[in-house]
């Protein structure tokens, strides 16, 4: 029987399973080394196997190379033709264009470049400091897929945005609202929270001077019907204190309405979840 190298496979609604093959790929270049692992290999292109639930028939689809780390969302949906479309959202990186192939994708995080006054991620890492959210959507009758990007709502433009997060009542489903961790690379990495709605093409967003969120976590409001009704979620570290705070913002407008102070120290990090009582 044949099957299909593959990872991170992820469920678009009732019927499908997709399951992405990225052009950042791990590749055993080193026992030791892990970052040398990661490689991104501009030549070979992103495919994407949509596999029925029902049967475990696919079909394959091919784009261009892309960077691409975290899922927005996925759904299925049918078009004015009457054919079905699963679509995929992810945060990929504009242009891989200037790159040097040589150096290690996660190098961007060493942490001599971090300290350092006199480097520049806008000179030496250019492309991962310019991000795009971009749709991937797959035609199921015709075999045929297409990329559109959405608009960039945020400034500066220059702006890593990542770790996304969606209401988990969304999940495979259409949706609107997402919310982003984002980091100004040659800001000292100024980390902030921003929120998009896609549909309506609007942004908020929150950020504050020395304090560093974590991916942010989104918990509806319980009986909520509005895709935003509800509250984010994200540890905070104080570089002026070195202490951490939980915050909670109204998932609408972006505003503080709560900080509870930790006991620990809690540094940055990423994905985190919620887990109701029951």
């Amino acid at each position: 029987s044949s099957g299909i190298n593959a990872e991170w496979p992820l469920r678009s609604g009732e019927n499908y399973v997709i399951l992405p093959r990225l052009s950042l790929r791990a590749d055993l270049n080193s026992t030791f080394h892990v970052c040398s692992n990661i490689v991104f290999d501009d030549k070979a292109p992103t495919y994407m196997h949509v596999m029925s639930i029902n049967d475990g028939s696919y079909k394959t689809f091919e784009f261009p190379s892309f960077i691409s780390v975290h899922i927005v969302n996925s759904f299925e949906r049918t078009n004015e033709k009457g054919e079905t479309e699963v679509v995929l959202d992810y945060p990929t990186l504009t242009t891989m264009e200037g790159f040097n192939h040589e150096r290690c994708y996660y190098e961007i995080l060493n942490i001599e470049y971090m300290l350092s006054d006199q480097f520049s991620y806008r000179k030496d890492f250019k492309p991962l400091t310019d991000v795009t959210i971009r749709r991937f959507v797959m035609n199921m009758a015709t075999g045929k897929g297409e990329v559109l990007d959405h608009p960039k709502l945020w400034k500066p433009q220059i702006l890593h945005v990542d770790f996304p997060f969606v209401n988990d009542n969304f999940r495979g489903k259409p949706f609107c609202v997402v919310y982003f961790h984002t980091i100004q690379w040659d800001n000292r990495n100024a980390m902030g929270i921003l929120k998009l709605d896609l549909c309506k093409q609007t942004s908020a967003n929150w950020d504050d001077f020395n304090l560093f969120p974590v991916e942010p976590v989104f918990v509806p409001r319980p009986g909520a019907v509005e895709e935003d009704d509800g509250v984010l979620m994200s540890p905070v570290y104080d570089a002026r204190t070195e202490t951490s705070e939980l915050y909670i913002w109204n998932a609408k407008d972006m505003k503080v309405i709560a900080r509870l102070s930790s006991p620990v120290l809690v540094p940055w990090t990423n994905h985190g979840m919620w887990l109701p009582e029951e």
